[in-house]
Formats: structure tokens, C-alpha cells, sequence
């Protein structure tokens, strides 16, 4: 256990922004990165201005968990089954529990209302750091 936890906690460094080195910088790497095809994208969800940008959100998903009795993964999944009857949203999971909470999205039940009410947040929220990553133009 001691060695997984050292490992975790080797991961959660290397994920950390270095306050030595400019954004711009980082982001013009990341930017030629992905222009080569070496990656596919580059997340700023982890950033005070993803958090602080995707807020509003997160606390809609939250309030509609909380009023459903449900999970915030569990509103995310129900919602992507709501676009189309052919949308087949396939979480990726190394935990049984995990497994067996996505699967009761099935059960989450979202008004028309509400499916609209997250579509128009995430209209007007820049998302791009949580779904999908940066854009980045070729």
C-alpha cells in the first residue's frame, strides 16, 4: 500500500503547474505537441481560471445530483443519452463501484427543463479545458 500511495503521489507532482516556468510558454510547447500529432489534447481543468470558469456548472450538475439522489457523474451520463437515442456514453472505470454507479445513470431520469438548462451553461461556458482539451489551431 505504501508503495501505491508513493506512486500516486509522484503522479500528482508531475501533473502540478511550475510556477517557474510562464504559461505562455507551457502553452506554446503543448500547442506544437499537439500540431505534430504527438497528443491529442491539453486540459486546463486543473487551473484557477478552468475551476474558477467552470463553476457555474459544476454547481448546476451538483444541485440536479443532489435533487435526484444521484451522483455528478450520474447527471453527466444521463445527460449524454438525452442528445440522441444512438449516444452511447462508455465511462472508462478500473473500480467495480465506479462501474456500478455509471450503470445506474440508466435509472437518472432529466426533464426536457433540465437538459436545457445544462445545454444553455454549457452554450455560454468555455469548456474547452474539461471537455476535450485546449484548441489549438493548426
Amino acid at each position: 500500500m505504501q508503495k501505491f500511495r508513493r506512486r500516486h503521489q509522484a503522479q500528482g507532482r508531475r501533473r502540478r503547474i511550475d510556477p517557474k516556468v510562464e504559461p505562455e510558454t507551457v502553452a506554446g510547447v503543448m500547442a506544437n505537441l499537439i500540431c505534430e500529432d504527438k497528443i491529442r489534447t491539453w486540459g486546463i481543468s486543473e487551473t484557477d481560471e478552468g475551476i474558477d470558469a467552470n463553476q457555474q456548472l459544476l454547481a448546476l450538475v451538483q444541485n440536479m445530483a443532489q435533487h435526484k439522489s444521484a451522483t455528478s457523474a450520474q447527471i453527466s451520463l444521463a445527460w449524454m443519452m438525452c442528445k440522441k437515442p444512438y449516444i452511447v456514453p462508455i465511462p472508462g472505470t478500473r473500480k467495480l463501484e465506479r462501474m456500478q454507479e455509471n450503470a445506474g445513470a440508466a435509472q437518472v431520469k432529466l426533464t426536457e427543463e433540465e437538459v436545457a438548462a445544462l445545454d444553455r451553461l454549457l452554450d455560454q461556458t468555455e469548456t474547452s479545458g474539461v471537455f476535450g482539451g485546449s484548441r489549438v489551431r493548426r
